[in-house]
């Protein structure tokens, strides 16, 4: 009797380890068992492997829930409603030929990325990425560029509009697979592109679980590695463009941050990637926003600190301006070389008329006092020696970097230090004085709005005043 009791137990036991589990088997097209596949649920932030054979055993899926697999070489595979096989596609050779597809004008509706995000694409449409050929300083330095090599098509196009796009489209980042950090070129020169044959499409991202069937997954897309390709470049065997090759040094790093932490934070609720029948509740953690809030003031006030001092002498004022570069994960300003920012001081009596200043710097344009922050080039030589036929004069913002060149300054600060400038004025009478200092951001030099006709760029990023 205790034997039959003992027999009915491990029977019922067995049952209901069955029910709540779901078993099945991940292989290739030609049945050959995939082991160490990555199986999911989708959606859920666990995840399971398939053994040597290719078996696998995960908790029951949720009414509607959908498994997938995932194995590096393959794309993500979906179990059927009638079977629990999951037959993993290898991924294709990369094809040379591809078209890319572009999010909101491809002729055919299903392909475009407004279909399916349209309030990624939405986004999209407002950054910088989506401008490339339409830009007016990429378009008005791509003809400098042509005036000193007519016969070149140069390196601007592999970052601002590569290959065969006219912008960085969702296809081209979505296309990339590794980043080659030793290869020599410029932009998607510098990445391993995965693009599919004619009739196919192959989508790769930062999830292990989208079950489109077109879909894989890239480790490149949890990394910096991902925005290096165009955000690091080297003219003439130096840095020109050096946010990556910053942040590689930067306390950030080694904290565990990358860009995307700042560029492309993560929600602050779950929700949504994809609009349709078929879109899930996506994990806050497990997903990023497209919009950069760092373009926000308010968002840059956060990792930079600006401090005004000021001390009433006898017959003198001691001003001090400190500038701290607290949390940003690369030097302020950083990016394009054209890119800087200053402080601008003045003292002023009630009725408006200046306090002469006696000691201190001064700005390069408007014979201010001030602070400039900005990494700026001059030629080694004078480009006529360098190529026959060229002809132009040299700027006075600096040099463009296709021209050989040195570092004439960078006062740009690194990030973890400040930056501290005195500056003196001669008090004439003993009336009080306003002291006031800006922080002031320029995505372009002066000079070169003017010479352009580009519309400002300066966006005051904080004010101080103070009496004395």
């Amino acid at each position: 009797m205790g034997r039959i009791f003992i027999w009915s137990y491990l029977i019922c036991l067995s049952l209901n380890l069955q029910a709540s589990t779901h078993s099945g088997r991940v292989v290739t097209e030609d049945g050959r068992p995939i082991t160490a596949a990555i199986v999911k649920i989708k959606g859920s932030s666990q995840h399971f492997y398939s053994n040597d054979n290719g078996y696998f055993s995960i908790p029951r899926t949720p009414e509607n829930g959908i498994i997938t697999a995932w194995r590096s070489g393959f794309y993500i595979g979906t179990m059927g409603q009638k079977s629990n096989v999951i037959v993993l596609k290898p991924l294709p050779v990369d094809n040379i030929d591809y078209q890319f597809i572009h999010p909101i004008k491809h002729p055919d509706k299903g392909k475009r990325c407004v279909s399916c995000h349209k309030k990624t694409v939405e986004v999209w449409e407002k950054h910088g990425h989506s401008q490339g050929e339409k830009n007016q300083v990429f378009l008005a330095l791509k003809n400098e560029f042509k005036k000193d090599y007519p016969n070149s098509q140069g390196s601007c196009n592999s970052c601002h509009a590569p290959i065969n796009a006219s912008s960085v489209t969702c296809d081209i980042c979505h296309k990339i697979n590794k980043f080659n950090k030793n290869s020599p070129g410029h932009g998607i020169q510098r990445y391993e592109l995965m693009r599919p044959t004619d009739g196919m499409q192959l989508v790769i991202g930062p999830l292990k679980d989208v079950s489109r069937g077109h879909d894989t997954f890239s480790e490149v897309f949890r990394t910096s590695e991902h925005c290096a390709g165009c955000h690091s470049a080297k003219h003439h065997g130096k840095d020109t463009y050096d946010t990556y090759t910053q942040w590689l040094k930067s306390p950030a790093k080694k904290d565990g941050k990358i860009c995307q932490d700042c560029h492309m934070p993560h929600p602050e609720k779950d929700r949504f990637i994809a609009n349709g029948s078929s879109a899930i509740l996506r994990q806050a953690k497990s997903i990023r926003n497209h919009s950069d809030p760092t373009m926000l003031k308010k968002t840059r006030m956060k990792f930079i600190n600006f401090m005004l001092e000021a001390t009433r002498l006898d017959q003198f004022l001691d001003v001090k301006v400190i500038v701290s570069n607290k949390n940003l994960a690369h030097s302020f300003p950083s990016r394009s070389p054209f890119r800087n920012a200053y402080v601008s001081v003045s003292a002023r009596y009630f009725d408006h008329s200046k306090v002469p200043q006696t000691s201190g710097p001064t700005l390069p344009f408007d014979n201010a006092s001030g602070l400039f922050l900005a990494k700026v080039l001059k030629p080694r030589f004078l480009i006529e020696s360098y190529k026959k036929g060229a002809s132009r004069k040299t700027n006075p913002w600096g040099e463009f970097f296709w021209w050989p060149f040195t570092l004439k300054q960078d006062s740009r600060i690194p990030p973890g230090k400040s930056k501290v400038e005195r500056f003196s004025f001669k008090l004439v009478r003993p009336d009080p004085v306003v002291i006031k200092a800006e922080l002031v951001y320029q995505k372009y030099f002066k000079e070169m709005e003017k010479k352009y006709r580009l519309p400002s760029s300066a966006v005051t990023l904080d004010s101080i005043e103070i009496v004395r």
